[in-house]
């Protein structure tokens, strides 16, 4: 999770005393070029929310 303060741009990580809110945590990676252009390629067919 993360927080925007409203004088700054961007996401920053919550402090630590809020971490203690969610009941996991989990970090997710980047895809490969191949799955991006997949990914892309699959937008420009349909939008995702639209089907």
């Amino acid at each position: 999770a993360t927080q925007n303060p409203v004088e700054f741009a961007g996401t920053y990580p919550l402090p630590e005393a809020q971490m203690d809110r969610f009941a996991l945590q989990f970090h997710l990676g980047y895809v490969s070029a191949d799955e991006e252009v997949s990914i892309l390629t699959a937008q420009q067919q349909s939008h995702p929310i639209n089907g």
